[in-house]
């Protein structure tokens, strides 16, 4: 990035001069100049709207040093323009003309043709890739050889259709299918389900490049993360596991990973090396330093996965209110079905909060402590949003699948280990 009044060292400058306390508009500084806008727009519109909420509260501050409030409506124009020239950014609107048709019949046409399938598959890889910490995205993989079929859904809240299902077994000439979510994590396409078929990751990553041509990194890993694979060194072939193969339309995605205090912990001590006491004369390592883009992607991951939580229990209760529609009960049941919005009570703004109040902190030592209470909140909301009394009746409901717990879950625990 070029602009003056969105760099760090005039501004290191002018602290050096005044010597006043800075907010974190030096940081946020130093986080911009690491963001391309032609690839990563979402996230410097995010930085630049930090950079507008700290310069206001400098100006504030320091109402009495001319030369620094002159210098922060400079910065708040350059933002400001800057920010104007972001929608003519045309890498996202290229990436969406690349998708699937709109309309079923197009998307029913897709399918009866195996090359719309692969660029489908290959457009649903790169999104996936694209997103550092997304919510999980449904995949169905059918069971076939030579190669297996995979189907990932366009969005985190859509289903997998029986049309899809269909489309695989035309494809592959397999009839069993292993349904779970894919995330992008640890840099690899992470296919999540429960429990772990013996050979899929091996299976997935041959499918992934007969299919698109692409050598994408593949892991498999179950819900809790305790069963971990890597589709380039597993070395069976064979599924043997038949609970995940489902014939039907109803299997269940998995749910994601627990807190970090089990399975995430549990995953970092396998692979960590064991450190060695620190001698009296050894320096002390400090803490890691976290880009500025985790928090600001953090809060906007937790945000979309509570609204898709949301809207997914809507969808539920307009299911249930359909079903007795003529009933007499009608009414007491559409009041009671409001409460089905309590099963996201314990996920709260006190996470993104914290998180906020921990991207802008100055210090890394206050930092430090700051991502220690946002792990501690997010553990919380984890366990009350398992423990709630509704948990039970919405993964198991009579009226269909329904994707509530797992967005939240995934989004949740995912920022948790990047904090660690």
């Amino acid at each position: 990035m070029s602009e003056k009044h969105l760099t760090e060292p005039p501004w290191k400058a002018l602290l050096a001069k005044h010597q006043f306390k800075d907010n974190g508009l030096q940081k946020a500084f130093l986080s911009y100049a690491k963001l391309d806008a032609a690839k990563e727009p979402g996230p410097v519109a995010e930085v630049l709207e930090l950079i507008t909420g700290l310069a206001v509260k400098l100006k504030k501050a320091n109402a009495a040093i001319k030369e620094v409030t002159v210098y922060l409506d400079e910065v708040i124009k350059e933002v400001t323009r800057t920010t104007a020239r972001l929608p003519e950014i045309p890498k996202e609107a290229a990436k969406g003309k690349t998708e699937a048709p709109a309309t079923p019949e197009a998307a029913e046409k897709e399918e009866e043709h195996e090359t719309d399938f692969k660029a489908r598959l290959l457009s649903g890889l790169k999104k996936i890739k694209a997103t550092e910490h997304g919510v999980p995205v449904p995949f169905v993989a059918c069971v076939a050889k030579p190669f297996y079929g995979l189907w990932l859904a366009r969005k985190a809240n859509e289903r997998i259709t029986p049309e899809e299902k269909k489309a695989l077994t035309e494809l592959s000439g397999g009839t069993r299918f292993i349904i779970g979510a894919c995330v992008n994590e640890e840099n690899a396409h992470t296919f999540i389900v429960d429990p772990v078929p013996s050979g899929l990751g091996k299976n997935l990553k041959k499918a992934i490049k007969e299919f698109t041509g692409l050598a994408c990194k593949v892991r498999v890993r179950d819900s809790e993360g305790k069963t971990i694979v890597d589709g380039d060194t597993e070395t069976a072939e064979d599924e043997v596991q038949s609970p995940p193969l489902q014939t039907t339309t109803t299997a269940t995605i998995p749910s994601p990973a627990p807190p970090v205090t089990t399975a995430v912990k549990e995953q970092a001590a396998s692979v960590a090396p064991k450190p060695s006491p620190l001698a009296a004369n050894d320096p002390v390592v400090p803490p890691r330093d976290i880009k500025l883009s985790i928090y600001l992607s953090g809060k906007s991951n937790l945000r979309a996965a509570r609204e898709n939580a949301t809207k997914e229990l809507q969808r539920l209760q307009k299911v249930i209110l359909a079903k007795c529609a003529d009933e007499p009960f009608y009414k007491e049941v559409e009041a009671k079905s409001q409460k089905l919005f309590d099963l996201l009570s314990p996920i709260d703004d006190a996470v993104v909060d914290k998180l906020e109040e921990a991207g802008r902190c100055p210090d890394p030592e206050v930092q430090l402590e700051l991502n220690k209470k946002v792990r501690e909140l997010i553990a919380k909301q984890l366990a009350g949003l398992r423990s709630h009394a509704l948990a039970p009746f919405v993964e198991k409901n009579p009226f269909g699948k329904f994707v509530i717990r797992q967005p939240l879950e995934v989004t949740l625990s995912a920022l948790d280990k990047q904090l660690s």
